[in-house]
């Protein structure tokens, strides 16, 4: 039987890809068992007996590893971090969070420095890393030289398709799809935006920044009382993003780091132009429309000026979902 470790998945695009993964799972009948966070119980509304919710702490972790490790023949851990105490069978690791990896300014905190410490002293028990992106196997594998891990690395992203009913798109309506956090670059964005709009008085800006976000949300309020088009939807589900990425002309992603960046598939799966930060890790996914430096809110700008172009380019997509060889890989 197959482990499922997706102890430290609860929210925002791991959460989408855990919940892919397990229909997909069951599509297929592999065998396994779910260790899951007990903030999903209620969404995931399955309490069968091969589903186990947990609080997400390091002790009830490594207590479910001891009183279970020789219940299984393979673990999966989809969460960043491998097993908690070694193991004489296949293990597999998940590595979608690019900020352990990252050297930003954003991520220069204790907090982030014990996360590292943690990511590192539990990879030492993994027999594979999969990641997302050779961008991403690229840095992994100057992390494990830097701090001697054994490890093999393999590149399989996967991604649930997100398409929503064909429309007529809405001009100048952009749309990006983002939690709050500091690295996903709003305050930038916001006053690129609204610098522009300022200047040419066309478009709308959507975003989905959930409650839990002051400063962003504080921010947003502001802006909108003073007449700029800014539309916040907060935390939303699947189906009530479709209509959005339907409608969107353009999808902007001014996020500073990322291991796959989500939003840039989905966005040209529903024929939407990319508006991007000129990073690596979006020529990994996508060949942009325009581009932008993002660490400057008038390059911002500039880029939103750059879409009232009538005859701007289509974005091209450069990475594809293998699902299928993650599946291989598992049973």
């Amino acid at each position: 039987m197959l482990l499922v470790d997706a102890l430290y998945i609860n929210n925002s695009g791991g959460k989408v890809l855990l919940e892919y993964l397990i229909r997909e799972l069951k599509k297929r009948q592999i065998n396994c068992f779910f260790l899951l966070d007990h903030r999903l119980e209620t969404d995931l509304m399955d309490k069968g007996d091969k589903f186990l919710y947990l609080k997400a702490t390091l002790f009830n972790r490594y207590n479910f590893y001891v009183q279970n490790k020789t219940s299984f023949s393979k673990v999966f851990c989809f969460g960043n971090l491998g097993p908690p105490i070694q193991l004489n069978i296949e293990t597999i690791t998940y590595v979608h969070q690019k900020l352990f990896l990252s050297k930003l300014p954003e991520t220069k905190n204790l907090k982030h420095a014990l996360k590292t410490i943690l990511f590192k002293y539990f990879l030492k028990r993994t027999d594979l890393v999969l990641v997302q992106s050779n961008l991403m196997e690229k840095d992994l594998n100057k992390f494990i030289n830097k701090s001697n891990l054994p490890f093999k690395t393999q590149v399989v992203p996967f991604y649930d398709s997100l398409i929503g009913e064909e429309c007529k798109k809405a001009p100048f309506f952009y749309l990006y799809v983002s939690t709050g956090f500091d690295y996903k670059n709003h305050m930038r964005l916001l006053d690129g935006f609204s610098a522009f709009y300022k200047r040419h008085n066309k478009g709308e800006l959507h975003l989905t920044v959930s409650k839990d976000f002051s400063e962003v949300n504080n921010y947003i309020n502001k802006l909108v009382k003073k007449g700029y088009p800014i539309v916040n939807h907060g935390f939303i589900n699947k189906e009530k993003l479709k209509p959005l990425y339907a409608k969107a002309s353009f999808i902007v992603y001014p996020s500073l780091v990322e291991s796959l960046g989500l939003g840039l598939v989905e966005g040209i799966d529903n024929n939407c132009k990319i508006i991007a930060a000129n990073l690596n890790y979006v020529f990994e996914v996508c060949d942009p429309s325009i581009t932008f430096n993002p660490f400057n809110s008038s390059s911002i700008e500039k880029a939103f000026i750059r879409s009232l172009d009538i005859n701007l380019k289509d974005s091209r997509k450069l990475m594809f979902n293998e699902i299928n060889n993650l599946l291989e890989i598992l049973n």
